[in-house]
């Protein structure tokens, strides 16, 4: 049997049709393309075979080929919606980045107050040893006019400041307790406390005698040296000869209290030597009762002395205004240390809140990239566009770009609120210092010690402390 055609042309054979390709005579292009985008937009995700449907129904519609650069009704759309998944995983990426915000806030005005607060120690008012009050800052200014003034007698060669070594400056606290024990046995030997039950009138009238002998005598052996500490010269020592009238009636007047006190040694052990080893020892009473004395005079003169050679009346003028100001200072290094401290937790946010926004961004890039591809795909099925031309973006190079392409009707998802929210967590608040106490230290010593927190000078970005500015 002849299959063939009487004309010899070929009978037509029939061609299955694509599930998402309509034939062009199913009805009216306009219907079907409207029944198509309906379906395209219905639901919270886009259904690629309803968007290829559609994009071929809109070509069959359009009837003509176009040109690449073009994009049609139904391609902005995939578009729109592409950019609208988008804005959606950014809306995620913004309320995520908003509770990082908050917290770097709340720690950058806690820092803020911190700084502000150390800013202020510095015109607190303290006592001056000189006596009155006076703001920290021009204390501190004193203690560098005095310190400057210390080292420039050291450098000259002056001994007069130099300090006892530490185990010498503290045997008169030392002496003062061991004598205060052996008065108050002294003492209860003459008030004949009775030690089976020691609490009794006997034992507080010996306790007064020894506290009252041990503090006015050690109290006046201190008035003594710090008196002859005056006359310290620069090789050390303290000279005899020129002192003045005060002086020596307080030199004259210890030297007999130490030798009143030998004697009270003496004659107190002798006394308990006798009784506890009876007559016969008069010898061995005699001998300890002098050691005792001549320990007591050596205690005694070396209290004297311990405050006469210790330094002197400047460097003690010296550890007084630092005493005055030390408070206050370590405040304020405390309150530094805590705000610079806080760096590290922000910065820690400021991490976070990065990797936050590039994920964010780059899944927004992926439902533009996802719209784009299906409009390729609908174009590679009804052919109704020239060759494709645009080529491919980086997405290295572009945060919102996903390695697809980017015409100029390409509606961009909104990256503001995103990059606000990032921009304040790495800022810090209006008006607050970015420097740390570390580099206002740095900054001060490269001033030198004469400019460095001085009367005039203003500290932390505050007013001068002596002016009427700080005052207020």
């Amino acid at each position: 049997m002849n299959t063939n055609h009487p004309h010899g042309q070929q009978p037509a054979t029939s061609r299955p049709n694509l599930t998402v390709v309509p034939h062009p005579e199913e009805g009216a292009p306009a219907s079907r393309l409207r029944r198509s985008i309906n379906r395209v937009m219905r639901g919270r995700r886009v259904r690629r075979r309803a968007a290829l449907r559609m994009q071929v129904i809109e070509q069959i519609h359009i009837g003509r080929q176009r040109h690449p650069g073009t994009a049609s009704y139904g391609e902005n759309l995939l578009r729109a919606l592409g950019k609208a998944g988008g804005d959606h995983v950014l809306g995620k990426t913004q309320h995520t980045l908003e509770g990082l915000a908050n917290r770097a806030d709340r720690m950058r005005a806690e820092q803020a107050g911190l700084r502000t607060r150390a800013g202020y120690r510095r015109a607190d008012f303290v006592r001056h040893p000189d006596g009155g009050v006076q703001t920290v800052a021009n204390t501190v200014a004193d203690q560098d006019r005095q310190r400057a003034e210390i080292a420039a007698d050291i450098e000259a060669g002056s001994r007069r400041h130099r300090r006892l070594p530490r185990g010498l400056r503290r045997m008169p606290r030392l002496i003062l307790v061991a004598d205060g024990l052996l008065l108050l046995y002294f003492f209860s030997g003459v008030t004949n406390v009775d030690w089976s039950s020691p609490l009794s009138a006997a034992l507080v009238f010996a306790l007064m005698l020894a506290v009252m002998v041990t503090g006015i005598s050690f109290a006046f052996f201190r008035l003594a040296g710090d008196r002859l500490q005056q006359y310290k010269n620069d090789a050390g020592t303290v000279p005899l000869r020129g002192l003045d009238d005060a002086t020596m009636a307080v030199a004259g007047l210890a030297i007999a209290a130490v030798a009143t006190l030998a004697t009270l040694m003496y004659f107190r052990m002798h006394a308990e030597v006798i009784d506890a080893l009876g007559p016969a020892a008069g010898v061995t009473a005699i001998i300890i009762g002098l050691t005792l004395a001549m320990v007591s005079v050596l205690a005694n003169t070396m209290v004297i002395a311990v405050h006469a050679l210790d330094g002197s009346t400047q460097a003690d003028r010296l550890e007084a205004l630092g005493a005055a100001i030390a408070p206050p200072l370590t405040e304020e290094r405390r309150l530094h240390e805590q705000a610079d401290a806080m760096e590290q937790q922000i910065a820690i946010l400021g991490r976070r809140a990065e990797r936050v926004v590039i994920t964010g961004i780059a899944a927004a890039g992926h439902q533009r990239a996802a719209a784009d591809r299906l409009i390729d795909a609908g174009r590679a099925i009804h052919q109704g566009v020239g060759p494709l031309s645009e080529p491919a973006v980086d997405p290295n190079g572009e945060d919102g770009i996903i390695g697809y392409r980017r015409t100029e009707a390409t509606p961009e998802v909104d990256e503001r609120p995103v990059r606000l929210a990032q921009r304040h967590i790495n800022t810090p608040l209006t008006g607050q210092p970015r420097s740390g106490f570390a580099e206002q230290a740095d900054l001060e010593q490269a001033a030198g010690p004469e400019q460095a927190a001085g009367p005039e000078q203003a500290v932390d970005g505050e007013p001068p402390a002596g002016s009427a500015q700080a005052a207020a």
